[in-house]
């Protein structure tokens, strides 16, 4: 049910995203199947069990339909009839051929199966006058990631949704971008909350929650809900006294006096390839803006591979890219003193090898993943090669339907899903006028 939930249509997956359902040994809708009477099923039923309608499997990180039509009594907010129509409609969609396998019985045979992460159902096609008997045996699991905690009634879980009820997250765009309201990251949130928003960013790649007036400290404390704060590898431009917060800036000069950033050297990219395990997360905070432009626009490229031909896509996907901290094909254009720590780096550290497709570790869902500035090489290719090749594959990927150009408000807490997307900055503004962010990074995982 892994490939039958990425397999879904966008807007469905949307749908029932962070949805839950309330599970018992036998659900109503489905009694009449049963020949029980009312009273023996009110017997047998425990204390309604909360799950997740999606579970992360907590080995690999991927995302499965998880649920059973007859054991699940409601979708939390639904009644148990709605429930069974989606419950139904889900099955339609996700159960596809090619990611069955029929498992035709020998004497002999052990079948094991992972519950976390596929469906199964027995078939009756059989002279019923003939016997048929298996032996099952059940390893214990782990409590599903993202389920409550045993309820003893629904309206229990009722009492703990409504803790972040008041926050609303709109779509932007059909495939990339949500938008949120109503929080305050000044004041503690708990994990139910902390928990949807990483989800949103993880659903929808990228995220801004507006109207957010923070402190440099304030942002950081509120950067912390998202996990694991990493340094950013250039520390030229800190925050005093916070070395976890980085500054951007139109008016930053290199050693030489020049600007520390040029046009020609924003580029489609995501953050710190160089590294084993790069951020998963970039957070934006403006502290000044431009009157127009400078805004930052984010490419959604998990869409932009299911989208490319399917030769070019078989042909990338097994491919590796050697990284450093900038590509000998840019020496030409690099700021000096970037290219002045790449010298003394390549002699301490060899290139990082990274996949050039990478997949989701929570959604397991796959996108083209690479900084054009920081590949050094496709393995098999010369450098010149390289960048020609790379550029050539984002003139085919970025397409305007997957990308979202977003334009900065003051108190926009801006949240790019580095695993899922690529993103540059805007440089058509006037750049008499000041464009100042506060950079903060998440730590990630090892790609794969």
């Amino acid at each position: 049910m892994r490939a039958g939930y990425e397999a879904l249509p966008d807007a469905l997956r949307v749908k029932i995203h962070g949805m839950k359902t309330v599970n018992v040994l036998q659900g109503s809708a489905s009694a009449t199947y049963s020949g029980q009477s009312a009273d023996v099923q009110a017997a047998q039923k425990p204390a309604p069990v909360l799950q997740p309608l999606v579970r992360i499997n907590p080995e690999n990180g991927l995302k499965a339909l998880y649920f059973h039509p007859v054991k699940t009594e409601n979708i939390v907010g639904m009644t148990a009839a709605e429930s069974q129509s989606l419950l139904n409609e889900l099955l339609e969609q996700a159960i596809k051929d090619e990611f069955i396998y029929r498992h035709r019985w020998r004497k002999g045979d052990i079948l094991i199966w992972d519950n976390r992460a596929a469906m199964h159902r027995a078939h009756f096609d059989y002279d019923p006058g003939e016997f048929r008997l298996l032996y099952r045996v059940l390893v214990r699991g782990e409590l599903p990631v993202h389920a409550d905690a045993r309820c003893t009634t629904v309206v229990q879980f009722h009492e703990e949704h409504s803790m972040t009820a008041t926050i609303k997250i709109t779509k932007i765009k059909e495939h990339i971008g949500a938008e949120v309201t109503g929080i305050d990251l000044r004041k503690p949130i708990d994990e139910a909350t902390r928990r949807r928003l990483r989800e949103a960013v993880a659903e929808h790649t990228v995220m801004v929650i507006r109207g957010q007036e923070l402190t440099p400290a304030q942002y950081q404390a509120a950067a912390q809900n998202f996990g694991e704060l990493m340094e950013d590898q250039n520390r030229r431009y800190l925050v005093d006294g916070l070395p976890m917060v980085s500054v951007l800036s139109n008016r930053h000069r290199d050693s030489q006096g020049n600007p520390a950033k040029v046009a020609t050297n924003s580029t489609w990219h995501t953050d710190h390839t160089n590294q084993e395990v790069p951020p998963k997360f970039t957070m934006l905070y403006p502290i000044s803006l431009p009157h127009k432009g400078g805004g930052t626009s984010v490419c959604n490229m998990q869409a932009a591979y299911r989208a490319l031909p399917e030769d070019l896509r078989q042909r990338i996907t097994s491919m590796k890219t050697e990284n450093t901290l900038i590509s000998s094909a840019r020496f030409k254009i690099a700021n000096p003193d970037i290219l002045k720590a790449q010298q003394e780096l390549m002699a301490k550290k060899p290139p990082t090898v990274q996949p050039l497709v990478r997949t989701h570790p929570e959604t397991g869902a796959r996108a083209i993943w690479f900084h054009k500035s920081k590949t050094e090489k496709i393995i098999g290719m010369e450098p010149e090669a390289t960048q020609i090749f790379l550029q050539e594959l984002l003139d085919i990927a970025i397409r305007p339907e997957f990308v979202y150009p977003h334009k900065y408000r003051l108190g926009d807490m801006l949240i790019i899903d580095d695993r899922s997307t690529m993103h540059k900055a805007g440089f058509d503004f006037d750049h008499g006028q000041h464009r100042m962010l506060h950079r903060i990074l998440v730590r990630g995982e090892r790609p794969y």
